[in-house]
């Protein structure tokens, strides 16, 4: 899919999360990454904290390439701040590639 001027180039990650994925990390670094960040989000009900966790834990899916995934989390941070501008950005970016996605496998299947 070819990206055009209007379509978001990439996920936010607004924030250093201490727990979330640092940059550059292995397939295998980030699943681990990504259930330790799972594990603090059901363990926490912190808002502030549950926040940057969906957020990290959008990022980290987006990494591993689950869009839906990634949706997910965004999502859920977007009943903690609706109106976060990241987390509309996320959105936007998400389901674009989700689209994306969709139309990729239609093709393959088409062949």
């Amino acid at each position: 899919m070819t990206m055009t001027n209007s379509e978001p180039q990439g996920l936010r990650c607004p924030f250093e999360d201490p727990d979330g994925p640092p940059p550059d990390l292995t397939r295998d670094q980030l699943e681990s990454a990504y259930a330790r960040m799972k594990s603090g989000l059901e363990q926490t009900q912190d808002p502030r904290r549950r926040f940057a966790l969906c957020m990290s834990l959008c990022c980290c899916c987006d990494k591993l390439g689950d869009f839906e995934k990634a949706y997910y989390y965004n999502q859920c941070a977007k009943q903690l701040r609706p109106e976060d501008v990241d987390v509309r950005f996320n959105e936007s970016y998400l389901l674009g590639r989700i689209r994306g996605e969709i139309i990729r496998r239609q093709r393959s299947l088409e062949r």
